[in-house]
């Protein structure tokens, strides 16, 4: 179950503060004239990184390492999909974590009875 966190958070974390922004966004919108309602301004961003993403592939390809760094207690950080953070809507591609900004989220990395 760890592996499988690891694996997913940040993505899934990415995804849902879109919502969270899409929320925001469509009910914060000032609709008090409606002619100005555009379907741009209300458009749902649907990235590529986000709607073209093969869970299964990337599963396979990162389980081993990831079940290594945990069962060796590898210090991992999840990032904050926060306010402050680019979701990179207009990207066709994930974008790598070292080129975004992130904040220090402490998550315990002990494996358990030598389990991952």
């Amino acid at each position: 179950m760890r592996v499988y966190e690891r694996i997913r958070y940040d993505r899934v974390a990415r995804i849902q503060e879109l919502g969270v922004r899409n929320r925001e966004n469509w009910h914060k919108a000032d609709y008090s004239d409606p002619n100005a309602i555009t379907a741009e301004k209300m458009r749902l961003p649907m990235p590529k990184w986000m709607l073209g993403h093969d869970a299964m592939a990337t599963a396979h390809e990162k389980w081993e390492k990831t079940k290594q760094e945990i069962l060796e207690n590898k210090p991992w950080t999840p990032k904050d999909w926060g306010k402050g953070i680019d979701l990179n809507l207009e990207e066709d591609e994930e974008v790598e974590r070292s080129k975004l900004e992130t904040k220090d989220v402490p998550v315990p990395t002990e494996a358990l009875n030598g389990k991952a």
